[in-house]
């Protein structure tokens, strides 16, 4: 399996955890592993020329920012957390798709 295939799977987990009632050091994780998660995955979108997904990983890695933090209610981050759970997978069935 893929780092990246491994990347979107481990940060959907993430997010899907984010919606029970964790700890805040749980949250200041997620932002801190998204950071570096969305920025490999930015990183390695731009190499292979598809700046569109770089373009949206690069916003994913601005709305979690852990060093100048974004501050939403709940409500809205658990909506995040949801959308880029099922983004994520998605990317993933979806590249898993176009290889076969």
């Amino acid at each position: 399996m893929k780092l990246k295939t491994v990347i979107r799977i481990g940060l959907s987990a993430l997010y899907l955890g984010c919606l029970f009632h964790m700890p805040y050091n749980y949250y200041q994780l997620v932002r801190f592993i998204s950071l570096v998660g969305f920025g490999y995955l930015f990183y390695t979108e731009f190499v292979a020329k598809r700046y569109l997904i770089a373009t949206l990983c690069f916003v994913v890695v601005a709305i979690y920012n852990p060093i100048t933090p974004l501050s939403f209610e709940r409500e809205i981050w658990q909506k995040i957390d949801i959308i880029l759970a099922l983004t994520l997978v998605g990317w993933v069935i979806s590249e898993i798709n176009f290889k076969k």
